[in-house]
């Protein structure tokens, strides 16, 4: 639905993460609205394997945004495409997406892309 991009907050000098709506789903009234509830509901989950949304808003050309904390490390598809991992390492990232989206279920949430 949107892409993700490093940024600076310049009022702090903090590394921030900021998700924009993709412009082909700007004039979708139910694209729009499941972004604005992702950032409202991610928020909300207080999880330390799910981003932190920080603040949202519009763009100057009208897309919805906002702004996640920055999370420096490795996409799972990358890892995954590095090879066999052992057996500990993939346990622990399983366990780390189960908290996760134990987390979200448990505020509602059904979450449709995972990374």
């Amino acid at each position: 639905m949107g892409r993700v991009f490093e940024a600076e907050h310049t009022g702090i000098g903090k590394r921030v993460a900021i998700k924009i709506l993709h412009a082909s789903f700007a004039n979708m009234k139910d694209a729009v609205e499941r972004f604005r509830t992702e950032a409202r509901v991610t928020t909300r989950i207080a999880n330390a394997h799910i981003v932190d949304v920080t603040d949202s808003g519009t763009t100057p050309d009208g897309r919805l945004y906002f702004a996640m904390e920055y999370l420096d490390g490795i996409e799972l598809g990358s890892l995954m495409t590095e090879g066999a991992m052992s057996l500990e390492r993939a346990l622990r990232i399983g366990r780390q997406i189960a908290e996760a989206l134990a987390a979200a279920h448990g505020h509602g949430v059904i979450h449709r892309d995972l990374k």
